[in-house]
């Protein structure tokens, strides 16, 4: 099942509720000391479908914090990171993937995907919600074993903006999440501060929560005359 909409970046990110559970939280500081192409060591993830190459201190490339990766490594081959932990979840609790993702910062415009691998068969994904710099779109609810999404046309000279996709669980379950790309040519988005985090029901977002919704709501119009992605869920 797919579905597609234009969407867009600012500059503001959703806060999780105060009684959120962190699953993993990763970001790539102490991998190792200086880059390595087409790295495969990671402490949280297993590299699949493809190699990554892991940066911190590379000339000309930054990472939001000290190290990240480049989700195209250096055998013409866009790869995947699949977490290496399979995470349970209750029904009705709020589960979501957070990360924050820039362009390949030289000079190509590179696609991503990222998504929920089930390790317990199909399920209703309710009230799928993907979040762009703070601008949240509902997709509503999703019956499939996976829930992807893609991303489309990064242009190199975007900065690090936060993504997230997030659904409720309509049933009990487990699943891995991966993140990655299908590029093909050795240059591929940059990405850092992985989040994977569960709510049970009832949470009440925290009041600064709230604030930061109500202005990702008031940039969207600014943001989408600045970029538009192409998101689909299969």
């Amino acid at each position: 099942m797919k579905l597609s909409l234009l969407v867009a970046a600012s500059a503001l990110a959703l806060s999780l509720p105060a009684n959120a559970t962190n699953l993993l939280t990763d970001n790539f500081d102490g991998e190792a000391g200086a880059s390595i192409l087409n790295y495969a060591g990671f402490a949280n993830f297993d590299v699949v479908d493809g190699t990554v190459d892991y940066l911190k201190g590379f000339p000309g490339l930054n990472c939001a914090s000290g190290g990240c990766v480049d989700l195209d490594g250096s055998t013409g081959n866009g790869g995947r990171l699949v977490t290496k932990s399979v995470f349970g979840f209750s029904a009705g609790d709020l589960v979501s993937l957070t990360f924050d993702l820039s362009g390949s910062q030289r000079g190509s415009t590179e696609d991503v995907n990222y998504g929920f691998l089930s390790q317990s068969g199909a399920m209703i994904y309710e009230d799928v919600t993907i979040t762009i710099g703070g601008s949240p779109f509902v997709f509503g609810d999703i019956n499939s074993t996976n829930l992807d999404a893609t991303t489309f046309s990064i242009p190199s000279n975007y900065g690090y903006i936060t993504y997230s996709l997030s659904f409720t669980a309509s049933v009990a379950g487990s699943f891995k999440a991966y993140i990655g790309s299908p590029s093909a040519d050795n240059i591929g988005v940059i990405i850092d501060n992985v989040s994977i985090d569960r709510v049970a029901p009832g949470a009440v977002p925290e009041p600064a929560t709230w604030g930061m919704m109500i202005g990702g709501f008031a940039l969207a119009g600014a943001a989408m005359r600045r970029r538009k992605a192409s998101v689909s869920f299969a």
